[in-house]
């Protein structure tokens, strides 16, 4: 899921920090994502839904640069909020 990506289908989109906490060299970010999906994402096209879905996030620092990340989105909560069978 590139950042790129991201802001072209919802440009409107907000990222609320819902807890962080690190652990030697690790910092891990709950984060929820909110948005309308206004443009191709996925190959779906635009829906115009507002959408919300989760994100886990894990840094690793080496000084004050990261060094590794992984990043898990929530994608089939996103996936299914757009999806034509949708419920809306």
């Amino acid at each position: 899921m590139g950042t790129q990506a991201m802001k072209d289908a919802f440009p409107d989109l907000k990222i609320n920090v819902r807890d962080m906490f690190g652990v030697g060299d690790k910092v891990t970010v709950l984060l929820h994502f909110e948005g309308t999906h206004q443009g191709a994402f996925r190959q779906i096209e635009a829906t115009g839904r507002q959408v919300g879905f989760g994100s886990i996030e894990v840094y690793r620092f080496e000084g004050d640069r990261i060094a590794e990340e992984w990043v898990v989105p929530d994608l089939i909560s996103l996936m299914r909020q757009i999806s034509p069978t949708a419920d809306h």
